[in-house]
């Protein structure tokens, strides 16, 4: 029988469902392979995604549809790493870092060396989590774009964390950012670099009228395309030979009609994870922490996310304890 030393908390959610599905259940400790990292997960953040593939619902953009149950939520954490496996060479124990790792709401985690980057002491482990995600997805969507300065660069959805972080990145890299989107937070784009912003409660989508060079959406809903799909009207407002960007791509034959390229924005490898970091360290991207009150158990947390979504900022829990830390 393990000891409680060789344990981990993990949370859990056997079948899909409403936050109440999700426990808490002990396991054995994850040990570390070649390449691979055991990490102390000290931060983890709630997402959209996670509350979509937990009640069954996943989206084109979420990644692979086939989610397994029982399944563990969690991506974006931020922790200290515990152990190095053979032949991990960037991280030692003790190094404090960040990444995108699936089921990382745990007290423990073993992860590829690959896909984490290292914190600097100066940031906070909730404002990582939060935004390590965000930043990342930010940065590798733009570096598709190319050379931004002048070029008209339309954000949908922008009040999202994915959002607020292209915003941000694309005003530094001196783009004329139109931000799009249908909430309060609408009135906070234009301090993160918006140059226009559109309230889609007064302008309907569909009747933006504004030809962008870039287009970045994080549309990812299912269904053919007709007029009021978001895909459809992010189409609608790239200019010809323009370039369309999102987490799921529209369908090529809609996209070659207008001549617009639209590759689907790829996966944050290590390389976009590291360029978050530096992001944040610098203030080019700032934190997005949902300013609301303070959740501590996950099934609230997923309740409210379910609720609010990410557009006040993404909210950020602790992990389950591992026996040994209670």
């Amino acid at each position: 029988m393990p000891t409680s030393a060789e344990r981990a908390t993990i949370l859990i959610a056997e079948a899909p469902g409403t936050p109440a599905v999700l426990d808490v259940a002990e396991v054995p400790r994850p040990t570390p392979g070649p390449g691979e990292v055991l990490v102390e997960v000290r931060a983890v953040a709630v997402t959209p995604r996670d509350v979509r593939l937990r009640a069954g619902r996943p989206r084109p953009g979420d990644g692979d549809p086939r989610i397994c149950f029982p399944w563990t939520p969690g991506t974006d954490l931020a922790g200290v790493v515990r152990r190095a496996g053979p032949g991990v060479t960037a991280l030692a124990p003790g190094d404090r870092v960040a990444g995108i790792v699936a089921g990382a709401c745990a007290s423990h985690v073993v992860a590829s060396e690959r896909s984490l980057a290292a914190i600097p002491g100066e940031l906070a482990d909730d404002e990582v989590a939060a935004t390590i995600g965000p930043a990342a997805i930010a940065w590798q969507a733009l570096e598709l774009a190319g050379d931004l300065p002048r070029r008209r660069v339309l954000v949908t959805h922008a009040t999202t964390a994915i959002g607020r972080a292209l915003v941000q990145l694309a005003a530094d890299r001196h783009a004329r950012v139109v931000a799009v989107a249908g909430d309060d937070g609408i009135d906070e784009l234009a301090a993160l670099g918006a140059e226009e912003t559109i309230d889609t409660r007064l302008v309907p989508y569909a009747a933006v009228a504004i030809q962008s060079d870039v287009v970045v959406t994080e549309v990812d809903e299912p269904g053919p395309l007709h007029e009021h799909h978001p895909m459809h009207q992010a189409l609608a407002a790239t200019d010809r030979r323009g370039l369309l960007l999102s987490l799921a791509s529209p369908p090529p034959e809609d996209a070659s009609r207008k001549q617009v390229r639209a590759p689907r924005i790829p996966e944050p490898g290590r390389e976009a994870l590291q360029a978050a970091i530096l992001l944040l360290r610098e203030g080019i991207v700032r934190p997005t922490l949902d300013p609301g009150p303070t959740v501590d158990d996950p099934r609230d947390a997923h309740a409210y996310v379910e609720h609010r979504g990410d557009r006040r900022g993404t909210i950020v829990i602790r992990p389950p304890r591992a026996p040994t830390d209670r």
